[in-house]
C-alpha cells in the first residue's frame, strides 16, 4: 500500500508542477529562455510533455513541497503606462509607490489537489497506469485551453521581436490570496 501511495504522490506532484509550467511559459515571456535545447530531460519525460527548462518559480516552491493540498495561486499581473504619461522608463514589476505605473490581475490560477483519503485503488497497476493516463489527457487540455484564453494574445505580442509595446506581463506565486474586491471582479 505504501507503494501505491508513493506512486500517486509522485504522478500528483509531478502532474501539478506540469500544470504550473504550462501556466508561466504561455504567459509570462521572461520565463522562456531564448534558446531551447532539444535534449529532452527526465522532467520532460513525464506526461510525454516536452516543454522545455521550467521556469525558476518552480525551483522556488520549496514551502508548497511539504503539503501537496495546500493551494498554488499564480497570479498573472499586466503592468501598463498611464496614456499621458510620457516617462522613459522600462516597464519592470515594481512595487516602489512611484505611480507611474498601473498593475492590474489579468488572470489568477489557483492549483490545487483535493485528497480524497476514502478513495482507496483497487489494483495498483491498473490504478497508477489510469491515474496517469488521465493526467496526460488533463495537462494536453490545459496546454491547448491555455492558448485560447484572451491573456495569450498580450503574451504574444510580448514575445515578438519586432513589436514593441507599451506593457509588460510578470507573475507572482503565492498559497495565499487576497480576494478581489467588486471593482476589480468587474473589469
Amino acid at each position: 500500500m505504501d507503494l501505491q501511495y508513493g506512486r500517486f504522490e509522485q504522478i500528483l506532484t509531478q502532474f501539478l508542477l506540469k500544470s504550473i509550467h504550462i501556466i508561466l511559459d504561455s504567459r509570462v515571456p521572461s520565463t522562456r529562455p531564448y534558446s531551447r535545447c532539444r535534449e529532452v530531460k527526465k522532467s520532460d519525460k513525464w506526461f510525454n510533455l516536452a516543454l522545455g527548462d521550467r521556469p525558476s518559480a518552480l525551483e522556488n516552491l520549496n514551502f508548497w513541497h511539504r503539503n501537496l493540498t495546500e493551494p498554488i495561486i499564480i497570479d498573472i499581473i499586466l503592468v501598463q503606462e498611464p496614456p499621458n504619461c510620457s516617462c522613459g522608463y522600462s516597464l519592470l514589476p515594481t512595487t516602489s509607490g512611484l505611480g507611474t505605473f498601473t498593475e492590474t490581475v489579468i488572470e489568477r490560477w489557483v492549483v490545487q489537489c483535493e485528497y480524497l483519503r476514502t478513495m482507496t485503488p483497487q489494483s495498483s497497476d491498473v490504478s497508477y497506469k489510469k491515474t496517469y493516463k488521465k493526467s496526460i489527457i488533463l495537462l494536453r487540455s490545459l496546454f491547448s485551453m491555455m492558448r485560447l484564453l484572451p491573456a495569450y494574445k498580450a503574451f504574444r505580442k510580448l514575445s515578438s521581436t519586432n513589436q514593441t509595446c507599451d506593457f509588460d506581463i510578470y507573475y507572482k506565486v503565492s498559497t495565499f490570496s487576497v480576494p478581489f474586491s467588486r471593482t476589480e471582479e468587474e473589469l
